[in-house]
């Protein structure tokens, strides 16, 4: 996007705004995935991490709201989530779980058919980016 700041490690900016709450949950996401499989070297394995990581966004978002959905049906009385908005939001979060592990599964398949540098020249890389 035009005007806006880069994001760190290269990361694609998916969500337009990351500085709320969600921006926070991606960078969490982005930031394992780094420690997972090292630094994207390509634009299209760093959009597609960007994209993993958007996905654990929704994830995280959609578990959450079941999560309380569940305790407010659990404890309140009167106005509180009926069965049906629980069970939608069931299937909310299990069709956001079954998108995230399948764009990580993608992601492992396109960090695999990339030759990965060896150790000598990753420690290299990371002490020249250090300092």
């Amino acid at each position: 996007m035009a005007g806006k700041k880069q994001l760190v490690r290269g990361a694609v900016r998916i969500l337009g705004n990351h500085h709320g709450r969600e921006g926070k949950i991606f960078r969490v996401a982005f930031d394992a995935l780094v420690e997972r499989y090292g630094e994207f070297g390509t634009q299209l394995l760093r959009l597609e991490a960007s994209r993993v990581a958007a996905l654990w966004v929704n994830l995280a978002i959609a578990t959450r709201e079941l999560s309380a959905a569940r305790g407010r049906r659990a404890r309140e009385r009167g106005r509180r989530p009926g069965s049906r908005d629980v069970e939608r939001l069931s299937r909310r979060q299990g069709l956001a779980d079954s998108s995230y592990q399948l764009g990580l599964n993608r992601l492992e398949e396109m960090v695999g058919s990339v030759q990965k540098p060896d150790l000598a020249l990753r420690v290299l890389r990371a002490q020249e980016r250090k300092g």
